[in-house]
């Protein structure tokens, strides 16, 4: 049996393996406009250099890491640095409308979120109207602050031409967190 071929983690999203630094995250679910799919795969690449990847994301994270015992030696808080990350997820709908009908071995991946609602337990009529339309993907976006997520949320809006009328996507939904204030900072869920 020959030995697998080591994981290169400069080709794996940055919050598969070592999570994004974030201060603040917000996902837009969107669809990919019909007719528009060879057009939104053109734009994927002016995209994909926004993309963190893990060895990105590990680096930040040992840049914190350092940071914070640099500062605590010397007595001071260490400052929060501006910084952006991103990545993107695809639902079997949205690759199939890219054109890819791989099976990946998944059935409730292909199944998709709504026809998988019965086997979680929920009912379909708590759930938000926007999360029962066709979502083809999800963008992440993690932040430090408000004003940079904002920022780098325009730049992926530019690229697709969100809102225009030669836009390759369209925005379903958008949800948006932070840390939690004080003693409960890092005890998010």
């Amino acid at each position: 049996m020959a030995t697998p071929s080591p994981l290169d983690i400069n080709n794996v999203q940055g919050d598969i393996l070592e999570g994004l630094g974030k201060k603040q995250q917000s996902f837009l679910f969107f669809r990919i406009k019909s007719g528009q799919a060879s057009r939104f795969r053109e734009d994927l690449r002016s995209f994909v250099p926004l993309v963190t990847n893990t060895t990105e994301a590990k680096k930040f994270h040992h840049t914190i890491k350092e940071g914070k015992k640099e500062a605590a030696k010397q007595g001071k808080p260490f400052p929060l640095i501006d910084h952006s990350s991103v990545n993107i997820g695809f639902s079997q709908k949205g690759l199939n409308a890219l054109g890819f009908s791989d099976d990946i071995g998944d059935a409730t991946f292909k199944r998709g979120m709504v026809d998988d609602a019965g086997d979680l337990g929920d009912d379909l009529a708590d759930w938000d109207a926007n999360f029962k339309k066709e979502i083809h993907g999800i963008f992440t976006v993690t932040a430090n602050n408000g004003i940079i997520l904002e920022r780098t949320f325009d730049h992926i809006k530019r690229i697709f031409r969100a809102g225009g009328k030669d836009a390759t996507i369209e925005q379903v939904a958008r949800l948006s967190g932070k840390t939690r204030p004080g003693a409960e900072n890092g005890h998010e869920q």
